[in-house]
């Protein structure tokens, strides 16, 4: 794959990273009730997860000479500084099964520093995706 298909491939998986719910949490700092305390340390996981994919991510396509995508946000997650982590719960499931699912659908660059970049952020989700599955199964379709 040229390095211009592997900056594209880069930046479509930026462009998931920034359209999550993921990034709005940091921004929003949501109301943590005590029920839902260790929901904020997984919660709070995935979006130092989400932060460091967006650097490693940018740092990699400019290291291809490439141009990172513009930050652009949801619009519709921008009334979340007035609600509850629990009742983000679902929507922040949803957000890492489909960044999991962007990253799955990435496939392979052919080349090594992309492919293994791809591989851990995959895997970075995956397991934050089983730890929020075991506290709410209800919740995982």
């Amino acid at each position: 794959m040229s390095s211009q298909r592997v900056v594209e491939t880069l930046n479509q998986l930026l462009a998931a990273e920034y359209a999550s719910i993921l990034p709005r949490l940091r921004q929003s700092d949501p109301f943590v009730s005590l029920a839902a305390a260790e929901d904020r340390d997984t919660a709070y996981g995935l979006v130092q997860d989400s932060e460091r994919h967006e650097k490693a991510l940018t740092d990699l396509i400019m290291s291809l000479r490439g141009a990172p995508v513009p930050v652009s946000y949801d619009i519709d997650t921008t009334s979340y500084h007035y609600v509850t982590l629990e009742y983000l719960m679902p929507q922040i499931i949803q957000g890492v099964q489909s960044l999991i699912a962007a990253y799955s659908s990435a496939g392979s660059t052919n080349q090594r520093e992309a492919d293994a970049l791809i591989a851990r952020h995959l895997g970075d989700y995956q397991s934050r995706l089983a730890s929020l599955e075991k506290m709410h199964s209800n919740l995982v379709s």
